[in-house]
C-alpha cells in the first residue's frame, strides 16, 4: 500500500471500501460519501467487523502518522487488502470541492430541549446495555446487527443515534449514510452524557 494522489484514490474507490480512520469529530464535520468510520485507536479492533468483506480492497483516510497503526490493526482482523491511503488526508478531498457529507453533533441537553421532535432516536448499544438503561422511546438497533436491519429505516426520516460514549454511534451513522439515509445525527458523549441530564429509563 502507498499514498495515493486524489485522482488515483477516486479511481480505486470504485471497487474499494473507504475506511475513515480520523477522529469522531473530524469525521462528523466532513467526510467522503460512502466511507465507513472506524477511528484509529484500539476500538477499531472491536468494530472493524462492520466492514462487508475481508477480501474487498480497502482505502484509508487517516493522518499519515496513524497510517501504519491502522493497517496493522486491520491486518490483525484479517483485512489484508489495503490498497493505499489518501495523500494529504481529507484536506486533499475538501480542497478539490468534491461532494462530502457530515453528521450533526448535538449535546444531550440541546438535543432533548430543542431537537428531539425532529428526529427518531436510535440506541445502537448492545441488548444488555439497553436493558440496563436507555432513553424512553428510543429504538434499539445494535451496531452488530445494523447492516441487516437497514431495511427497517426510512430514507426520508431524520435519525439521531447514541451509544454508551459516542464512538459506536459514529460508526452507525456512517453505515446509515452509506445506505442512503442522509439526515443523521449523534449525541456527543452518548448515554454517559444523557444520564447526566436525567433523561433515561
Amino acid at each position: 500500500y502507498h499514498a495515493l494522489e486524489l485522482e488515483g484514490f477516486i479511481e480505486k474507490s470504485r471497487d474499494a471500501q473507504i475506511v475513515d480512520a480520523r477522529s469522531e469529530e473530524e469525521f462528523a464535520m466532513s467526510h467522503i460519501p460512502g466511507s465507513i468510520f472506524l477511528g484509529h485507536d484500539e476500538q477499531m479492533l472491536k468494530w472493524a467487523g462492520v466492514l462487508d468483506d475481508p477480501e474487498r480492497p480497502l482505502l484509508l483516510v487517516c493522518d499519515e502518522k496513524n497510517e501504519q497503526a491502522v493497517v496493522t490493526n486491520l491486518a490483525q482482523l484479517g483485512f489484508n487488502n489495503v490498497q493505499g491511503f489518501l495523500k494529504g488526508t481529507f484536506d486533499a478531498w475538501d480542497k478539490s470541492f468534491l461532494i462530502h457529507e457530515k453528521v450533526e453533533l448535538f449535546s444531550a441537553t440541546h438535543f432533548f430541549n430543542e431537537k428531539a421532535s425532529e428526529y427518531e432516536l436510535i440506541d445502537v448499544c448492545s441488548k444488555e446495555d439497553f436493558q440496563q438503561g436507555h432513553v424512553s422511546g428510543a429504538r434499539l438497533m445494535t451496531l452488530a446487527a445494523l447492516s441487516q436491519d437497514l431495511h427497517l429505516l426510512d430514507k426520508n426520516k431524520k435519525y439521531c443515534l447514541y451509544c454508551a460514549g459516542g464512538f459506536r454511534s459514529m460508526i452507525a451513522a456512517s453505515i446509515l449514510q452509506r445506505a442512503g439515509i442522509r439526515q443523521v445525527a449523534s449525541i456527543i458523549g452518548g448515554y454517559i452524557e444523557i444520564e447526566k441530564v436525567q433523561l433515561v429509563s
